[in-house]
C-alpha cells in the first residue's frame, strides 16, 4: 500500500524560515528604536517601557502586516508549485504558531539582557514593565479601541512568567490570523467583503482583548460606556482559544476552493 508523505510539516517550516528572515529585520529596529529611547530617557531622566512590553506592542502590529502579505505571497507560491490548499493551511498556521513562540523567546531573551545591562552598568534608568496608555471612558472613541487593540494586558506585559510568555504568544499568534483573514478575504473578493473582514477583526479584538480584563469602549444611547469583564484565568484562556479558532476556520474557508490568481 502506498502512503503518501505529509507535506504539510514542510510548509510550515518553510513558512517558518522565511518570515523568520524578515523577523530578523524587524527585530533589529526595535532594538534600535529601544536603545534610543533609552538614551533620551537617561538624558531626560525620564524611565522607559521595557523591552519586552515594548517590543510586544510593535510586535502586536507587525505580526498583523505580515499575516496579510502571507495570504497574497503563500497561498499562489505553495498551490502553483503542487501543495494543496489543505497542506498550504496547516503548515501556514503551525508555522505562524512557531514564529510567535520564537518572537516572545528571542524579546524575552534581549529583556533580560537589557535588565542585566542597566542593572550591571548601575544606570540611573527605570524599565517600566507595563504600558504607559492610560484612557478613561470619557475619551474618545478611537484613542481606547487603539488601546484595545494594540496595548497588551498587565498579564501579557508580565514577561518573566509562565502565564506572561504564554499570553504574550497567544497574543502576537491572534494578531497574525486576524491579519491572515483579513489578507484571504481581499485575495478571495476583494471590495466590501474585504472591508467587511476588517470590521468582524475589530470586533474579534475586542472580545480577545475584554478576555484579560482590558476595557472595551462601547457606544450606547446614552453616551460611551466602558466595559471589562473579570474571568477566571481558564476562561479567558479558553475563550482566547475559541476566537483564534474560529479565525482559523474561517481562513479555511477562505482558501478551501479560492481560484489562484495569475
Amino acid at each position: 500500500m502506498n502512503t503518501k508523505k505529509a507535506v504539510y510539516p514542510k510548509v510550515a517550516v518553510d513558512s517558518f524560515m522565511a518570515q523568520g528572515v524578515w523577523t530578523l529585520f524587524f527585530l533589529g529596529i526595535i532594538v534600535l528604536v529601544q536603545i534610543i529611547q533609552h538614551v533620551l530617557a537617561l538624558n531626560t531622566g525620564n524611565s522607559n517601557t521595557s523591552f519586552f512590553v515594548s517590543a510586544h506592542v510593535s510586535s502586536r502590529i507587525y505580526m498583523l502586516v505580515i499575516g496579510i502579505i502571507a495570504a497574497y505571497s503563500f497561498l499562489p507560491y505553495y498551490v502553483q508549485n503542487g501543495v494543496t490548499r489543505k497542506d498550504y493551511f496547516k503548515g501556514a498556521a503551525l508555522g505562524s504558531f512557531a514564529l510567535a513562540i520564537a518572537i516572545t523567546l528571542v524579546t524575552l531573551l534581549l529583556t533580560g539582557l537589557e535588565h542585566l545591562l542597566v542593572n550591571g552598568l548601575n544606570l540611573p534608568l527605570v524599565l517600566e514593565s507595563s504600558s504607559a496608555i492610560e484612557l478613561e471612558a470619557e475619551e474618545v472613541f478611537i484613542a481606547n479601541l487603539i488601546q484595545t487593540l494594540i496595548v497588551p494586558s498587565p498579564l501579557e506585559a508580565s514577561g518573566f512568567s509562565l502565564i506572561g510568555i504564554s499570553l504574550a504568544t497567544l497574543g502576537k499568534y491572534f494578531y497574525y490570523v486576524v491579519g491572515w483573514m483579513i489578507g484571504s478575504a481581499y485575495y478571495r473578493y476583494n471590495g466590501l467583503v474585504g472591508l467587511g473582514t476588517i470590521l468582524l477583526s475589530i470586533l474579534l479584538g475586542m472580545v480577545y482583548s475584554s478576555f484579560w480584563g482590558t476595557p472595551v469602549g462601547v457606544f450606547l444611547p446614552f453616551g460611551r460606556l466602558l466595559l471589562s469583564l473579570t474571568l477566571p484565568m481558564a476562561a479567558s484562556f479558553l475563550g482566547s482559544v475559541i476566537v483564534i479558532g474560529f479565525i482559523l476556520c474561517c481562513i479555511r474557508h477562505l482558501t478551501k476552493r479560492v481560484p489562484i490568481k495569475a
